[in-house]
């Protein structure tokens, strides 16, 4: 059987030659009608798309701006269905791409999007940021919704520990906002040393700002903490009268008059009563000869 010859391909954009079906994309424009593939590779292709989602800071009007350029039709429920689509190994572009060329857009252009309605106003199309404006003006222009939402999160954490903390103090809680952020694109980017640079940046910048964070409390340890802080205050030593807090709460005599002499009762079997309630010997005779 034979085998059928494959055609190669210049890339326009990179200048490397390579095989026209497989890493070309089929197009039904009449600019590219000789090849029927727009002449930029795929690889190619991708990269503009994905400087065109940084500069207009949206994956749609990129996409409208790449269909304007390789004459591709566009049609915002498709890109939507695309967008919201659970397969999550093929890039947005390819499977966009594939779309349009299949029945019944297969033969469309961009100059079908245009008779459809479909304008290019960056400033209209824009994806509208959820951050606002307040934590924007916080952090300076220039960063991401994601950026934005995990610095003000770090910012208020330490606010809600530090809550009168001076001017000084605000700079330094903003500056660890900043590590934080870092560390945590350091840990999505798997740079290992760099998270570790950043931590320990984190913690000479904490100590050096003098704030805190939550103090846990072990329940067990309260009356020892209670105890501590009054002998910072009042030390026990200065009381001349060694058994005047002797057994302040009483536990004591509680154990003595509930515990050890109903227990002696009953082992010796004795009728001894609270010291109140008892009159010894010499008690009882005093009384009678009166």
């Amino acid at each position: 059987m034979a085998t059928k010859n494959k055609k190669s391909f210049t890339c326009l954009g990179c200048g490397e030659t390579l095989d026209l079906e497989s890493d070309f994309y089929a197009s039904s424009s009449n600019l590219y009608a000789s090849i029927g593939r727009i002449p930029v590779c795929k690889k190619c292709l991708h990269n503009n798309y994905k400087i065109w989602s940084v500069q207009y800071k949206s994956k749609k009007v990129a996409m409208k701006r790449f269909c304007m350029a390789f004459d591709i039709y566009y049609n915002d429920d498709i890109f939507d269905s695309v967008l919201n689509s659970k397969d999550n190994k093929k890039p947005i572009l390819s499977q966009y791409i594939v779309r349009m060329n299949l029945n019944p857009n297969k033969d469309k252009t961009f100059d079908t999007s245009i008779e459809d309605g479909t304008t290019f106003n960056i400033d209209e199309n824009q994806e509208k940021s959820s951050v606002p404006e307040a934590v924007k003006s916080r952090w300076g222009a220039g960063l991401s919704d994601d950026g934005y939402r995990n610095l003000d999160q770090h910012y208020k954490y330490l606010k809600k520990n530090n809550p009168n903390c001076d001017s000084n103090q605000e700079i330094f809680i903003q500056d660890l906002c900043f590590l934080h952020m870092q560390k945590m694109e350091s840990i999505k980017a798997g740079d290992k040393k760099g998270c570790i640079d950043l931590m320990t940046a984190y913690r000479n910048t904490f100590d050096k700002a003098g704030l805190k964070t939550v103090e846990s409390i072990d329940d067990d340890a309260c009356l020892g903490r209670f105890v501590g802080l009054i002998g910072s205050h009042i030390p026990e030593y200065i009381y001349k009268d060694k058994e005047l807090y002797k057994d302040a709460d009483g536990i004591d005599e509680y154990i003595e008059r509930h515990i050890v002499r109903p227990v002696n009762n009953i082992k010796n079997k004795t009728s001894i009563r609270d010291p109140e309630y008892c009159i010894n010997d010499m008690e009882e005779s005093s009384v009678n000869d009166e």
